[in-house]
């Protein structure tokens, strides 16, 4: 039996792991984006996400003023409170 070292471990010795295949078709059809949606939109309302029932910092009538749609995002309005 072989010594297991280093350099069996990083090295295959299998040249089809090079055989990368690096461009593809792409899907057909197009998204109802336009530069100005791509610009001022945040990325949660583009995917169709709901405000209302996102985290996030908001006036005390529950009103978002900045709101997260990424883990974490829950607490920030708690955090931001405290911080003041």
């Amino acid at each position: 039996m072989d010594a297991i070292n280093l350099q069996s471990i990083l090295d295959s010795r299998d040249e089809s792991v090079f055989d990368v295949r690096s461009h593809a078709a792409g899907a057909r059809g197009k998204l109802p984006f336009t530069a100005k949606l791509l610009r001022e939109w945040s990325s949660g309302a583009l995917l169709g996400w709901e405000p209302d029932k996102m985290g996030g910092i908001r006036a005390p009538d529950g009103t978002p003023i900045a709101l997260g749609y990424h883990i974490g995002h829950w607490e920030v309005g708690l955090l931001m409170q405290a911080g003041a």
